[in-house]
């Protein structure tokens, strides 16, 4: 993940877990296995359930990231801002995606209107990858 800001897999398997217990999907007690493919499957059933589930959306995307399957990642992320598009995180997440994957172009905007949401740290990481003559658009 490149040091990128807010990309860290740190707590990933236990929000997942809390999301999960919060649907049903998981029962107390029950241990996430730190398999990401696992975790997919498992928000993909979430997704099913409720197709409006943006966390479900989030937290598969950044699955996705870690096993660097940026176009789906990217799409979790167009789905959930086209459920909600003041979806400043979503944003965010798929500017840096795109960055990732080497759109630097249309990852720049996104981070430009996760900023206009109101999520600062996208300035930040919009002076570091974005504001270069050299972006490899």
């Amino acid at each position: 993940m490149d040091g990128l800001p807010g990309c860290e897999a740190g707590s990933f398997l236990g929000d997942l877990d809390r999301n999960f217990r919060t649907i049903g999907l998981r029962q107390p007690g029950l241990v996430l296995q730190p398999r990401r493919h696992g975790a997919i499957a498992d928000f993909t059933s979430a997704i099913t359930i409720n197709e409006n589930y943006i966390e479900a959306y989030f937290n598969r995307g950044k699955a996705k990231q870690f096993l660097q399957a940026y176009e789906d990642a990217i799409n979790d992320c167009s789905k959930i801002i086209q459920i909600n598009p003041k979806n400043v995180d979503a944003y965010y997440m798929r500017g840096i995606l795109r960055i990732e994957f080497g759109d630097m172009k249309n990852g720049c905007l996104d981070l430009s209107k996760a900023g206009e949401l109101g999520d600062l740290k996208a300035y930040e990481v919009i002076k570091e990858k974005c504001n270069q003559k050299d972006q490899g658009q």
